[in-house]
């Protein structure tokens, strides 16, 4: 995740909209990271998950899937 840091005396002196795009353009490094953060907690969550969930998987849809198979 990114840090910024500025100059409150020339960050005040800045006019009104660009002080607004470095607001917006901090905050969306801000959740970018935690997206990028929390998207690869979730995935190896998930894929644990699946991995547990995989042999159940096949007794309770294991006809389901010989039937498709034909």
């Amino acid at each position: 995740m990114g840090e910024f840091g500025f100059n409150k005396k020339a960050y005040a002196a800045l006019p009104a909209d660009l002080r607004r795009i470095l607001d917006l353009a901090t905050a969306a490094v801000q959740v970018h990271g935690f997206m990028d953060y929390h998207a690869k907690k979730v995935h190896a969550s998930f894929t644990k998950f699946q991995l547990q969930l995989g042999p159940w998987d096949h007794v309770g849809q294991g006809a389901y899937h010989q039937f498709l198979k034909g």
